[in-house]
């Protein structure tokens, strides 16, 4: 259920670094009749939402780490459930 939740979460994620990136390829200040105040008011904007990107990023592989961790313990329920999933243990 949390693993759905964070796979969700990190689609979300792609497709906002997706958008951010299109944004920045039509909206970047690189014409020469741009103000500077203008071009600078841009770049402060696009930073802002570069930061929070890179912190929801930061967010969700912290999560995914703590799932990895706890599937991969020795007596973690996840790793039951997987092995219960798969027809239980082999010899």
């Amino acid at each position: 259920m949390l693993q759905m939740k964070v796979a969700a979460e990190g689609k979300i994620l792609d497709d906002r670094i997706r958008q951010f990136s299109e944004d920045w390829a039509r909206e970047r200040p690189i014409s020469g009749d741009t103000k500077c105040g203008q071009a600078l008011e841009t770049l402060k904007i696009f930073e802002g939402r570069l930061v929070r990107l890179k912190e929801e990023q930061e967010r969700i592989s912290k999560v995914i780490g703590v799932l990895v961790l706890n599937i991969n313990r020795p007596n973690s329920p996840n790793k039951s459930f997987k092995l219960i999933g798969k027809g239980g243990p082999r010899s």
